[in-house]
């Protein structure tokens, strides 16, 4: 309800306002009454209304200069003046005062209900018009923090915006929470819901959070959401952990992980909190059905790294029995980029994973290239543990590993060049089968490959997810059919895959800026000309 005050130095005009017109009608309640302008300023200042109709001619403080002290007070209320005198002065000042309407006495019930009709108008126009602005530049915030978070851009910029949130030297933990899609059917039907939709799931989120810690939401291309947590406790972040895992499963009916930082108390710390946090989620993969991961639960530290470290080993090594130079370098690239950010006791983690390379690199000279092994890679069969464990520096470690990858494989292809031979068969089989509901498990089995480094090399080489991709795909013939045919948005959709003709509809409008019928006219009348 808006709040609107009355003032007269009549009584009698006051009791005639108040009934004249059925204030609630127009969503406003008189809160308060006044005799004269010193009486209402105080009753302004009191209760701040959004509407103040007030007598001109009035003791102790007329009604001009009480209004200039409003305004003094606020820029935003709506005033109308009412007055027994047609004084061309009086509605000079007014209209210099920002009045809304000038009344005079005895006031019109018609004219009075329309001014406030307008004046309510006005308001709500003006209260949209501030949160569409306040949303905009909150978004605005928010994805230069998520930026910072993520790559460390504009760090002044990044630590100013964190500390609106979290001052400096107050505890905080990064969160991620993740939403998994084993189909393209789950990703369709988790991409299809409305702004406001998605818009609600993140105002749960932050509010179940917001139960144990201030939280702020962030949405990430890699997690869904980011969550900055201000606390230093784990026990507070396991029971935010299992309380979102409980609406994911339940209102959410979806499956998803919840993966967590160790805490910090400087913004410069962020970036590697957020690159904990995506470490987390990857090695949760790794695990199979784990729903919460974090620093200091579900694995120790030491057990993380070695884990993480197997991982990339495992990878590596499938790169390079398909020949995979680019795979494997970026691979190991990785690798010695995290490296940097776990402690001395740690090390041997990297030289394992090193080794392993090594010993995946013998075994397939063995197997592939014998005379290789004997000439010209007969170095690499001579390379034991010790060797690379005394290697002093990163960098030497780098160049002494691309050194063995090189040996056996070919130079790593320009990016301009085709994708790798896995990410191609992955392509292909995408592209036959673009119009069934496709599984990632389907997908892998067909290609002979583990889910994990084959979604970790089909980013890498795209730079897309697979689902995204496979939208493209389904986008691109949808083009071709509305250009070349006279099918129905609807038979196309259901042609390329889409259960839902409406879903397909705002999708395309969404990617190519113009609905399907739009862009079927736009083709033809190109055609044409």
């Amino acid at each position: 309800m808006l709040k609107a005050i009355l003032v007269d130095d009549e009584q009698l005009s006051i009791h005639m306002m108040e009934n004249l017109i059925e204030w609630d009608r127009y969503g406003v309640r008189i809160v308060a009454t006044a005799a004269d302008g010193l009486e209402a300023l105080e009753k302004f200042r009191e209760h701040l209304p959004n509407i103040v109709i007030t007598d001109i001619k009035m003791p102790n403080l007329d009604g001009i200069a009480f209004i200039r002290r409003v305004r003094e007070i606020s820029a935003d209320a709506e005033i109308i003046f009412i007055s027994a005198y047609a004084d061309f002065s009086f509605v000079k000042e007014a209209i210099a005062l920002g009045c809304s309407n000038y009344l005079l006495k005895p006031v019109d019930e018609v004219e009075l209900e329309r001014t406030l009709q307008k004046i309510t108008q006005k308001i709500s126009e003006k209260s949209i018009s501030r949160k569409l602005a306040l949303q905009s530049e909150t978004q605005k915030k928010k994805k230069a923090l998520h930026d910072y978070l993520r790559g460390g851009a504009h760090p002044a910029l990044g630590h100013a915006l964190f500390a609106e949130f979290c001052p400096e030297g107050d505890p905080y933990l990064l969160m991620g929470v993740t939403l998994h899609h084993e189909t393209i059917d789950a990703y369709t039907g988790a991409s299809s819901l409305a702004e406001d939709q998605r818009a609600y799931q993140q105002e749960r989120i932050e509010q179940i959070a917001a139960e144990r810690a201030p939280c702020l939401a962030l949405e990430d291309e890699e997690c869904t959401w980011l969550l900055v947590l201000r606390t230093g406790s784990q026990d507070d972040a396991v029971a935010i952990a299992q309380a979102l895992q409980r609406f994911l499963r339940g209102e959410g009916k979806v499956k998803g992980r919840t993966c967590f930082s160790r805490c910090a108390t400087r913004a410069s710390e962020a970036p590697v909190l957020y690159a904990q946090v995506m470490q987390f989620e990857k090695y949760s993969q790794y695990l199979g059905d784990v729903d919460i991961l974090g620093s200091g639960y579900g694995c120790n530290e030491e057990e993380f790294h070695k884990a993480r470290y197997a991982e990339y080993g495992r990878q590596a090594a499938e790169a390079l029995r398909r020949h995979d130079a680019a795979g494997a370098q970026q691979i190991l690239e990785e690798a010695l980029r995290s490296s940097t950010a776990i402690s001395p006791h740690d090390l041997s983690s990297i030289y394992e994973f090193c080794f392993e390379i090594v010993l995946c690199a013998k075994g397939l000279l063995a197997e592939e290239s014998p005379a290789q092994s004997e000439g010209d890679g007969a170095w690499i069969a001579e390379i034991g543990y010790g060797q690379i464990a005394a290697i002093p520096s990163l960098e030497r470690l780098r160049a002494f590993m691309t050194r063995v990858i090189g040996a056996l494989c070919a130079p790593p292809q320009e990016k301009s060049e085709q994708y790798s031979q896995l990410v191609r068969e992955g392509i292909d089989f995408l592209a036959a089968q673009y119009d069934q509901n496709l599984s990632l498990d389907e997908i892998c089995r067909h290609l002979s490959i583990s889910k994990t480094y084959f979604s970790y090399l089909f980013k890498r080489d795209t730079g897309v997810s697979l689902w995204a991709y496979l939208t493209g795909i389904r986008m691109r013939r949808a083009k071709a059919l509305l250009r070349d045919t006279d099918l129905k948005s609807l038979e196309i959709a259901y042609q390329i895959g889409y259960d839902n003709p409406s879903y397909f509809s705002k999708l395309f409008k969404k990617l190519h800026g113009q609905t399907p019928n739009e862009y079927r006219a736009g083709a033809r009348k190109e055609e044409g000309s």
